[in-house]
């Protein structure tokens, strides 16, 4: 304690020392065991030793805050490990369900992840229509369509044959440009189901139209109306899928981590629009390879097979 001040006086001083004492005893149980100091030096060096003695005995024990113990973390050297042992136990015959267990956590879908592998698997199946136009058009020449339009008959063709087949091209790239605007507002209105039926429909009836095309005489200026039909079904599955950019999932590919739907949700649609120009140069060699393989026969019926997926999925 503080000496009093001094303009309280002695008495005042006494009572305050003594007040204070009193309530620190009553805070503090320990303190009444204290004894008070005498007048000479021997009492006080026994006062002393006898408080700390007291002041030992009534110490109270430090209590340490109790840390909660860290999670435990398995790191990808033990998950590996653990698919390793339970590959080795399926093949003897035993642990077939922890094997099972580790495998369904490889890969999947959740929410709008669903509907993004979907889409990707028709852009890759109908992709080629948008921008495989090369491994069509060698078949058109190979049949010899627009023939009649050359001068001279022979092997090659000649220019005005290649500019009528590339003229369908132009022309439908050409209106993508144009139908932007129209495909998103399609898709913000209709939503993805309704979208999908729409590209169907609308393949279904470019493919009826693309045969007539092809196959009768006299129909061949109508082929860049019909080949931008069948573009433009495809470029509804496009923006379909760009569609899901705002949905809540997510996606996990084989021995990788889950992504989020909102972020590769146009990387994923892009692949595979492009993966999907290789189907009809792809489509061009069963034609060289296969006899009697034509335009309708093999070409339509794939679009038609095309056009039933979409519609089922």
């Amino acid at each position: 304690f503080s000496d009093p001040p001094k303009k309280l006086g002695t008495v005042g001083a006494k009572r305050l020392t003594h007040a204070a004492r009193r309530a620190a005893d009553a805070c503090d149980p320990c303190r009444s065991h204290l004894s008070a100091p005498d007048k000479d030096s021997h009492s006080l060096v026994a006062h002393r030793a006898q408080n700390r003695r007291t002041a030992a005995r009534c110490a109270t024990p430090r209590i340490r805050a109790r840390v909660p113990p860290r999670p435990r973390t398995v790191s990808r050297a033990r998950e590996k490990t653990r698919l390793v042992e339970a590959m080795a136990s399926s093949r003897r015959g035993d642990g077939v369900e922890a094997m099972e267990q580790t495998c369904c956590r490889c890969a999947g879908w959740s929410g709008s992840g669903r509907s993004l592998a979907m889409m990707a698997a028709l852009g890759f199946l109908w992709g080629g229509a948008c921008f495989g136009f090369n491994g069509i058009k060698r078949v058109l020449l190979a049949e010899g369509f627009l023939a009649e339009a050359c001068e001279a008959v022979g092997d090659e063709p000649c220019a005005a044959q290649l500019e009528g087949v590339d003229a369908a091209w132009t022309f439908a790239s050409a209106m993508l440009n144009v139908f932007a605007l129209v495909n998103g507002s399609l898709s913000d209105a209709l939503g993805l189901r309704r979208l999908c039926y729409l590209s169907a429909a609308l393949l279904a009836a470019a493919t009826g139209a693309f045969a007539v095309v092809v196959s009768i005489p006299g129909r061949e200026r109508f082929l860049p109306y019909a080949y931008f039909a069948l573009v433009e079904s495809g470029m509804l599955l496009s923006f379909g899928g760009l569609s899901l950019q705002g949905e809540p999932g997510t996606l996990t590919t084989p021995c990788g981590g889950a992504a989020d739907v909102k972020v590769v949700a146009a990387p994923v649609m892009e692949t595979a629009f492009a993966l999907g120009t290789l189907v009809f140069p792809a489509l061009a060699l069963v034609h060289d390879a296969v006899k009697g393989a034509t335009l309708v026969t093999l070409h339509c019926a794939y679009f038609g097979a095309c056009a039933l997926c979409i519609l089922l999925c």
